[in-house]
């Protein structure tokens, strides 16, 4: 039970509540986990979430509207630090295969889609035609899949 509360207390601390207000907030969570005791199967992923979402809640009542959605929400969605170093080294190595492979451009153009720009913006940013984007792209996806076999 105090793992569950820790983990809790940590997370509300990463969205910028203070300690006295994360304190009365578990404290309510834990309420509503004995209400709940039979149904739930792991006690300290309910107390984190019903946390956040009284803190969510609190946090609208003190301002009077909606919260914006902001980095120190992000922060909570983003991944834990060993998937980070783990995302960082995976495209590290899809990079360096791209470039031992076909060279900086494909493997420029590639990482511009994959972060999201339109095939026009990455025309227009490399100075090619929307079809050697697409097939830039291709390859680089075959490349990749090669390398996966």
């Amino acid at each position: 039970m105090e793992r569950d509360c820790s983990k809790a207390l940590q997370v509300l601390r990463h969205l910028g509540c203070s300690s006295q207000d994360a304190e009365e907030i578990v404290q309510e969570a834990l309420l509503r986990l004995y209400r709940y005791r039979g149904d739930v199967k792991s006690t300290q992923a309910f107390v984190v979430h019903i946390s956040k979402n009284l803190f969510i809640d609190l946090a609208r009542k003190r301002r009077g509207r909606e919260i914006p959605f902001n980095e120190r929400f992000l922060s909570a969605l983003a991944p834990s630090p060993e998937s980070q170093l783990n995302i960082a080294q995976q495209l590290r190595a899809v990079s360096s295969l791209l470039v031992t492979k076909c060279g900086k451009q494909i493997r420029d153009i590639f990482i511009a889609n994959k972060a999201g720009w339109k095939h026009s913006e990455i025309a227009a940013h490399f100075k090619v035609s929307a079809s050697i984007v697409h097939r830039c792209i291709a390859k680089a996806i075959k490349i990749i899949a090669d390398d996966a076999k």
